[in-house]
């Protein structure tokens, strides 16, 4: 009888052992902070914004170093009437003597066939108005200086060799303003020289004739 007991109580059912039997309680989520998240967001955006401020300040820089500086236009000065003829050969070279011409244009070049015998080179340039000759011959150097208009004022070193100069006024009725040089040099006589009669642009014509004679070089 013992025994029936407590073989009916083994089979009772125990209680709180039965896991169907006790309540499943959920668990408790965390309500989201949206003043952090409003936070976060912020910074990020103002990271952002300083990134593209920066990269847009260096562009910006780049452009700027990157300009070049305006080129000024020449100043064109203005023209006193009389146009000044370029020379096509900024250097003329003959067979006795080379010469700059920058200012000069040359007019005439009888080097192939000489006016006279004695002459064996002559050449003719001209500025506005006035005219430079060149003539290499073989006539005696007394001769040549006695056949220029002036009166000798003195000497000029061509080149190495010693040039008599001559200068005045001359031609008809004396209007002929002119200065030469004449020097002889290894049997030949050499004779450069201008005139002009714009007897108001003398002295802009003599410096840009001394220019050019400052330039003479002998070839031979």
């Amino acid at each position: 009888m013992e025994n029936q007991i407590n073989s009916a109580e083994q089979n009772l059912p125990q209680t709180g052992q039965n896991p169907v039997s006790q309540p499943v309680i959920p668990p408790v989520e965390k309500p989201l902070n949206y003043w952090m998240v409003s936070t976060i967001a912020s910074l990020a955006i103002l990271i952002a914004l300083g990134v593209y401020t920066f990269s847009l300040s260096n562009r910006i820089s780049q452009l700027e170093n990157s300009v070049q500086a305006p080129i000024e236009s020449p100043t064109v000065k203005p023209s006193s009437g009389e146009a000044t003829p370029i020379a096509i050969n900024k250097t003329y070279t003959g067979k006795n003597f080379s010469i700059d011409t920058s200012i000069w244009k040359l007019l005439s070049d009888a080097n192939q066939s000489p006016a006279t015998p004695e002459v064996l080179e002559t050449v003719a340039f001209e500025n506005s108005q006035a005219r430079m000759n060149i003539q290499v011959g073989t006539d005696s150097f007394e001769k040549v200086l006695a056949s220029q208009d002036g009166e000798v004022v003195g000497n000029v070193v061509i080149d190495g060799a010693t040039a008599t100069k001559k200068g005045g006024y001359g031609g008809i009725a004396g209007s002929v303003y002119s200065v030469t040089l004449v020097l002889a040099r290894e049997g030949k006589t050499y004779t450069i020289g201008f005139y002009t009669q714009d007897s108001k642009n003398i002295g802009d014509y003599e410096k840009k004739f001394n220019e050019a004679v400052s330039t003479f070089k002998f070839t031979q």
